[in-house]
């Protein structure tokens, strides 16, 4: 009651040999290792871009006061060109807002 195993010399295998990868295989790697970095590289810079260049823009400030705290005022802001729009007020209900804060 022995039992024989019996192995075929002319069984093909599908698969490749030991310690070579598929060429598929090698494939997805590839893709995966260059799409990867480059996906995070556009998703990055769609948000970098526009925080590059974000700032007021012709920004519109009302400014009252006395006339040296006004020139004052005026001088800073005048600094970042194209930024702010300062328009200088006699008092607070020249405005037009008449908000004032506590």
């Amino acid at each position: 009651m022995g039992s024989t195993t019996t192995t075929s010399s002319t069984e093909t295998h599908s698969s490749p040999e030991p310690g070579k990868p598929r060429a598929s295989n090698r494939s997805a790697l590839l893709a995966a290792l260059l799409g990867i970095p480059l996906l995070a590289a556009v998703l990055l810079s769609a948000f970098v871009w526009p925080a590059s260049s974000i700032g007021p823009r012709d920004l519109p400030i009302g400014v009252t006061g006395p006339p040296p705290a006004l020139d004052a005022v005026d001088g800073q802001l005048d600094q970042r060109e194209g930024a702010f729009k300062v328009t200088s007020y006699a008092d607070v209900a020249g405005c037009g807002g008449g908000h004032q804060r506590s």
